[in-house]
């Protein structure tokens, strides 16, 4: 995972949310990419912008649907979903060891 001070998570976070109302569906790692651009200073390489992106998506604090969009709120999206729940759907039953 890349390391993410807490003033760029809630700028991500901000982008995500923002992204989404503005377009009124959950959006993709290009249109959240921009909206972010737009509103901050910081300028970021896209791929690390979807780095950022993947490791919310594996703290379990945003949502996405087959990895193409992503939102903040699962709110009328019930099959949008958590990296913990899409491993525990995909591989039921499967439990880490201390390995």
């Amino acid at each position: 995972m890349i390391p993410m001070p807490s003033v760029l998570r809630k700028k991500v976070l901000w982008s995500i949310g923002e992204c989404e109302r503005l377009k009124g569906s959950p959006g993709t790692i290009g249109e959240i990419t921009t909206v972010f651009q737009y509103n901050h200073t910081e300028l970021i390489n896209g791929g690390m912008f979807g780095a950022l992106i993947q490791n919310l998506y594996r703290e379990d604090i945003i949502y996405t649907k087959d990895f193409e969009f992503y939102s903040v709120d699962r709110t009328d999206k019930p099959d949008y979903e958590t990296m913990s729940e899409k491993m525990k759907r995909i591989y039921a039953g499967y439990r880490l060891n201390s390995k």
